[in-house]
């Protein structure tokens, strides 16, 4: 490949300056202490407080909401993110429980490198468990704080939040005009999904196909709005670099996870195809996350806060993105406290690009008390009260009954097993 890749441009990079722990969040007493409805919390070392219950609530088709409880009355709520998975993961978080019983809430990071370091075992299953309780572990911090956890970690870096929605359609045209209707609502940005069919088009067809779409949709809704590809890990590596030269010219923002998450293929794919590329949502620790950074040119990574270890985890892999020229497109596909925990992120790092709107998987809204969490004129409203900002309703589970999202195995054409 000729010319400078942006790897080759920051190989010497320094990353001494970064770190990937974070230093002491909690200073002095201050008059936040005196705001704390809870009088048995101190500040200096941790709290008086200790964890006495953590409860797993899978909910609906694929959310699994978790509650963490202390005897200061102060709840957390966390979500996990392996969908498809939630009993298995319900069960790990149960596993958890037993080891964190009588801890320190306020002790986050040394909880967090427990659950992940103690384990003999690592996974999805085991790290989706760990994700849901750190998240509830800083909503409690900020409670009893009486602050916002993105106050927490650092202030405020913006004071809005820029967000995408998704769409798709049967037809060029379709997909267009579904663009455009979104464009008319005032989104800048927008998501589509793919014209063509892995399992029966060839490479040829498929790059007619979506090329096709891209020049339908700018023609429909101008050459203004942001537009995002997502293809689902459905490319060969030589597929996904030649569907970005036929799409490169209809000036697309991101191409998501054109192939399957493999070091190598990350590493040919995003140095030879023209379009950036944003990959990681499949990763499920900061290792990963760091790999993809260090040795490819992914242009946009992707961590999911429910699957990679929280928001702790989050905090790790948006600073060891920036400090080489990466920046981070959260993954949300999910519910209210797995939207909440990546919002808390995009406010305060500088290096957040733009943020998945799950408005395609089912109204998380309903299962907040209080305002609904919307986007307007293309931004989020961010809720803004202590912790994650938010409390759900009671008797999820009765009101959102499981339904068990279970694993699909897809064939293609020739009966070979499809990339998922």
């Amino acid at each position: 490949m000729s010319g400078i890749t942006r790897r080759n441009f920051i190989k010497g990079a320094s990353m001494s300056a970064v770190g990937l722990t974070m230093s002491s969040l909690l200073g002095p007493a201050s008059a936040l202490a005196e705001e704390t409805p809870v009088e048995a919390v101190k500040y200096q070392g941790g709290s008086d407080m200790k964890i006495t219950k953590i409860t797993p609530i899978p909910c609906s088709s694929r959310w699994l909401l978790v509650k963490v409880e202390t005897d200061a009355g102060i709840t957390g709520w966390g979500e996990a993110g392996a969908w498809a998975w939630q009993t298995a993961t319900a069960e790990a978080i149960k596993i958890f429980e037993s080891n964190l019983i009588g801890e320190d809430p306020f002790r986050i990071e040394r909880i967090w490198q427990a659950m992940q370091r103690t384990p003999h075992f690592r996974g999805i299953i085991i790290n989706a468990a760990a994700s849901a309780i750190d998240i509830a572990l800083w909503d409690i911090k900020g409670k009893a704080l009486g602050v916002p956890v993105y106050e927490l970690l650092g202030g405020a870096a913006r004071d809005k939040i820029r967000a995408y929605e998704t769409t798709s359609g049967s037809t060029a045209q379709e997909v267009a005009d579904n663009v455009k209707a979104l464009v008319d609502e005032g989104w800048n940005h927008v998501r589509v999904r793919p014209l063509s069919d892995n399992r029966t088009d060839t490479t040829a067809a498929m790059c007619r196909k979506n090329a096709e779409m891209f020049e339908a949709i700018r023609e429909t809704a101008g050459w203004d709005v942001d537009l995002s590809f997502e293809i689902h890990r459905q490319c060969t590596p030589i597929q996904a670099i030649e569907i970005g030269k036929a799409i490169d010219p209809y000036r697309i923002h991101f191409f998501e996870d054109p192939f399957n998450d493999i070091p190598e293929v990350a590493r040919y794919v995003s140095e030879q195809c023209p379009v950036p590329i944003a990959n990681g949502e499949r990763c499920f620790n900061i290792f990963e996350l760091a790999n993809l950074v260090q040795n490819t040119d992914v242009a946009f990574l992707r961590p999911d806060m429910c699957t990679i270890g929280g928001i702790t985890a989050g905090r790790k892999a948006a600073a060891f993105a920036e400090a080489h020229g990466v920046s981070i497109i959260p993954h949300n596909p999910l519910g209210p406290i797995s939207t909440v925990a990546a919002l808390h992120i995009d406010r305060a790092v500088h290096n957040f690009e733009v943020q998945e709107w799950p408005g395609t998987f089912g109204d998380f809204n309903a299962m907040i008390k209080g305002d609904p969490i919307s986007v307007e004129g293309g931004y989020i409203t961010m809720p803004e009260g202590p912790g994650l900002g938010i409390e759900l309703v009671d008797d999820l589970a009765e009101k959102f009954p499981f339904g068990g999202m279970k694993p699909r195995w897809g064939y293609n054409e020739d009966g070979s097993v499809r990339d998922s």
